[in-house]
């Protein structure tokens, strides 16, 4: 797979560093994105710049797809001009965004009637995480397929984990978001709690972290991103908000009890309104301090 031409669909915040990681891994590797300007800087190092998912997909072996949400995924490979019309038998389709599985099955199945496998490797470790190659990666699909992948994987990602058939690595993302998200949303609600009973939010932190309460949102989302007041995570409310939907519908999806999920995914839906879905995630905690009268903050 070292010689195999790469296609890369989507060159937002992460997906542009993701697609130079490639190029610097000197893979052969032919980039299309909507708003053409963005694959300038990709272009200056060498890669290719197809006019279309379609074009790009007649060039290439493995097409890796890294867009916002589902409806996207299905448009640039099964809309008009998209990758489905140029894939050949035997190339490889690998959606790294974070989807709903049962649109991951669907499109799976659409593939796998025309010869063409599919991989789901959703990623976590944020912008910095594609900048620096060090992303975990989360992948679902045939293991002969993830194995012949591996190394294209292997120059976007330090940690990458086969998790099961087709749908398993976006299962598995949805699952790490809402815990995320839970942990974020339980330490806004504590924090401002906390300020208003007349405790120092960085105190109490510092106490959280050296106990059992500690997590991602302790160890650095609320020192780095919000009691700073920088809220430059780097992700925005909006798609936190779309990852609990997913999560949340996975209980209908397999019949499985889902009481806090839906609870959690409507506070972000409420975020969204109030605060709008455009910000940076860590701003989620701005509703927290609206309602209960107290900024979090060092």
């Amino acid at each position: 797979m070292e010689d195999s031409r790469i296609g890369f669909i989507g060159l937002g915040a992460m997906g542009k560093p993701m697609a130079k990681n490639l190029v610097r891994a000197s893979f052969p590797v032919t980039v299309f994105n909507r708003t053409a300007s963005k694959a300038k800087e990709l272009e200056d190092m060498g890669a290719v710049v197809a006019t279309s998912p379609r074009e790009l997909a007649i060039r290439c072996q493995i097409v890796i797809v890294m867009v916002s949400n589902s409806p996207d995924v299905e448009e640039v490979l099964l809309g008009k001009n998209g990758a489905l019309d140029g894939l050949q038998p035997g190339s490889v389709v690998i959606d790294m965004g974070t989807s709903y599985p049962s649109s991951t099955l669907k499109i799976n199945r659409m593939l796998q009637e025309r010869g063409i496998e599919m991989l789901d490797a959703p990623v976590s470790g944020g912008v910095k995480g594609a900048e620096e190659a060090t992303l975990t990666i989360m992948v679902g699909g045939k293991r002969e397929v993830f194995d012949r992948c591996r190394p294209v994987l292997s120059a976007l990602g330090k940690n990458i984990i086969y998790l099961g058939e087709i749908g398993a690595g976006h299962i598995t993302k949805a699952i790490n978001n809402y815990l995320a998200a839970v942990a974020f949303t339980a330490l806004a609600e504590a924090l401002v709690m906390a300020k208003k009973a007349g405790l120092s939010p960085s105190r109490v932190l510092e106490a959280i972290q050296l106990s059992s309460g500690r997590s991602y949102a302790t160890e650095r989302a609320f020192p780095q991103f919000v009691l700073s007041r920088k809220f430059d995570a780097g992700f925005l409310l909006g798609l936190m908000r779309k990852d609990l939907g997913i999560f949340a519908s996975l209980g209908n999806d397999y019949q499985t009890p889902m009481f806090l999920g839906p609870l959690v995914h409507q506070l972000w839906e409420v975020a969204a309104r109030e605060i709008g879905p455009g910000v940076d995630y860590s701003r989620f905690v701005a509703i927290y301090e609206g309602w209960g009268g107290a900024e979090i903050e060092g």
